[in-house]
């Protein structure tokens, strides 16, 4: 993709207010913007992360009463990403997460793995002063790199999305217990992310120019 491409790209993504609920995005296309958020970047790739897909349209209206902010794209949309961040004592030094990260995917030999723990412990203490408010707010900004990467490339392949912050996090926290769907052990509630096809034709973005917003140091 040359610059243009890429430029006109940026300008279709838009945060859908109301979509075509007789399109449904195939599993392939889904499976491509999960991808997306699985590769995202994460710091010192600890990926503090999981998605939720829901395509239920009985959970998907279970949900649109206790989403004020987006009840419109839950009750429209193709499939609902719910975004959760890992819960702080998860991302401990020494955790058992952090050990199955290290030694399991990241397939790391002892020393290797030893030396990672005692960096993450600096900042724990030096970054975090070992508060566990302070950590989970790093996991949830984790999160939300993964949520832009996934909503690029739904726009890249023609999927539309919408981040949604506006639900009663409790009410929806308790549904998500009862079936089974979240630990609130060891995962939070970040955001909603709907995915499917526009309904309406959108208008132009306005944003301030690039000068307003970038200062070159050279």
């Amino acid at each position: 993709m040359d610059h243009e491409q890429i430029l006109e790209l940026l300008h279709i993504r838009h945060a859908c207010k109301q979509f075509d609920s007789q399109k449904i995005v195939t599993d392939s296309d889904m499976e491509l913007i999960l991808q997306a958020g699985r590769l995202s970047p994460s710091s010192m790739g600890t990926e503090p992360w999981k998605f939720l897909v829901i395509a239920n349209k009985d959970l998907l209206n279970d949900l649109v009463p206790l989403t004020p902010g987006g009840a419109k794209q839950l009750a429209t949309c193709s499939h609902l990403v719910i975004v959760l961040s890992r819960q702080p004592q998860d991302l401990k030094h020494n955790s058992e997460y952090m050990d199955y990260l290290l030694r399991q995917v990241k397939q790391l030999p002892e020393e290797a793995a030893n030396q990672f723990k005692e960096r993450i412990a600096f900042i724990e203490k030096n970054r975090f002063k070992h508060q566990d408010n302070a950590i989970l707010h790093y996991s949830t900004s984790q999160a939300y790199l993964a949520v832009a990467n996934m909503a690029l490339v739904g726009a890249m392949i023609g999927v539309d999305s919408c981040p949604i912050g506006a639900f009663n996090s409790e009410a929806v926290r308790e549904i998500l217990v009862k079936h089974q769907l979240l630990d609130p052990e060891h995962f939070t509630l970040t955001l909603f992310l709907a995915f499917g096809y526009r309904a309406n034709a959108v208008t132009p973005k306005k944003r301030q120019p690039l000068e307003e917003v970038v200062k070159w140091v050279k």
